[in-house]
């Protein structure tokens, strides 16, 4: 019987048992050395049995997660498994087999051979299951690190995979074609040799990457994109992920025909996310580029917190920056243009916007909802509707901002109530 059908067969008792170490037996009448050797044999099968049940508890809770879902202004469609309490158990449980197998004596390329196997069977496919598949066999099998630059061509998934938490993976300068998401279970460093040099590619369906760990992923001095018509995401990260662009461009989302995907950043909203008013930093994007995306540049939802430095943001259908659900950070020193809105704040966000500037598209900054924004020292110029819009019961503080070339400056709805400083812009009422 083969490792995928044994396993099928075995269930989640079989892994409970096994863990538990309640598998023991007595050993038969006859031949003590063979039936010390059935036995043996037969608890190495069980300890592969075991970690591909717990192999699938663990695709079962993130193997779902799209990589193109989030569309603004309602994203929350997006990754939504809890990936770091799956990830701890699966971790723990792949020590406590491995432990076990490695007392018992067990043949490792045999044991190697038919976790493979398994593995290859499981019923969820896609790029978590590769990432997964990958990170196990460099792991059991003690699979070598990639020694020096990578170059177009090589196996980046296998690379990443291969990659101990907190180690940096280095790019040549090229372009390094992704045949499906790239899908990221540890906290890696993902470094090019530049952002016009080096360039991460798909045309996949769904995204480019695809975050789905606690641990800080890093990209730096590279770009991200994606080709062709094909709806998809970029980069989308789950509500535990932690993610820090550095010099990096990210480009060509494309939407859906229910507008699904199409944001170049993605943070999702979801079960496991940070809650209270010291929750860390999820997102930092420092001196980059985000371009030519279909719905958003980035969109920030649930509890995630972001701050956005020294970048550029063009040309985004929908919003440049979208502030969701109760996320909150800062957007200082960047620059926004002809997105159709510059940034968006709703639901209960509480961004930060200081000295930004924001250029064509239809509105400069908009805050719906019970959003609190708090605008100060930003520009918006030739915004076609508006330079500031508020509406339902939004509130915040706009101060020491400038309107040039826009018929309409500060335009405030009847339930909404920012708090005005000294702007240089005209303040209307408008309708709801």
């Amino acid at each position: 019987m083969s490792g995928a059908r044994r396993w099928r067969a075995a269930g989640l008792a079989v892994a409970t048992c096994l863990i538990l170490s309640a598998c023991q037996g007595t050993s038969p009448d006859g031949d003590r050395v063979a039936a010390a050797e059935a036995r043996k044999a037969a608890d190495c099968a069980a300890a592969v049995d075991s970690l591909l049940v717990v192999t699938q508890g663990y695709l079962d809770g993130v193997g779902s997660t799209s990589a193109s879902s989030g569309a603004a202004p309602s994203p929350s469609a997006g990754p939504s498994a809890d990936p770091e309490a799956e990830q701890k158990q699966f971790a723990r449980a792949l020590q406590d087999i491995r432990g076990y197998a490695s007392r018992r004596g067990c043949d490792q390329e045999q044991f190697q051979s038919e976790l493979t196997e398994g593995l290859a069977a499981l019923s969820t496919g896609g790029p978590v299951a590769r990432a997964v598949l990958l990170q196990l066999q460099a792991d059991t099998a003690a699979a070598p690190r990639p020694a020096g630059p990578l170059q177009p061509g090589d196996d980046v998934a296998a690379a990443v995979a291969a990659a101990a938490s907190g180690a940096t993976v280095q790019l040549s300068a090229g372009t390094f074609e992704l045949t499906d998401t790239l899908a990221l279970l540890r906290g890696v460093t993902l470094r090019g040799a530049g952002r016009e040099a080096t360039v991460l590619q798909t045309r996949a369906a769904g995204g480019a990457l695809l975050v789905l760990t606690a641990d800080s992923v890093t990209l730096q001095d590279l770009t991200v994109r994606r080709t062709g018509d094909g709806p998809g995401s970029v980069l989308s990260a789950a509500p535990v992920a932690a993610l820090e662009l550095t010099s990096v461009r990210v480009a060509g989302a494309r939407a859906d025909a229910d507008g699904l995907g199409g944001v170049g950043i993605l943070m999702s909203a979801g079960s496991g996310g940070q809650t209270g008013p010291t929750r860390r930093v999820s997102l930092r994007v420092t001196d980059s580029e985000i371009l030519d995306n279909a719905v958003a540049g980035v969109v920030i939802a649930g509890e995630h917190r972001a701050e956005i430095v020294r970048t550029a943001i063009e040309r985004s259908g929908q919003c440049g920056v979208c502030y969701l659900d109760i996320s909150d950070g800062q957007v200082r020193d960047s620059r926004f243009t002809d997105n159709a809105a510059g940034i968006v704040a709703g639901g209960d966000a509480r961004p930060r916007i200081e000295a930004s500037s924001v250029t064509g598209g239809e509105v400069g900054v908009q805050a719906i909802d019970r959003a609190a924004p708090d605008v100060t020292g930003s520009t918006v110029t030739a915004a076609a509707r508006a330079a500031f819009v508020w509406t339902n019961s939004a509130t915040g503080r706009l101060d020491g901002n400038r309107c040039v070339d826009v018929e309409f400056g500060i335009v405030a709805g009847p339930s909404s109530a920012p708090l005005l400083g000294e702007n240089d812009c005209q303040v209307a009422r408008g309708e709801q």
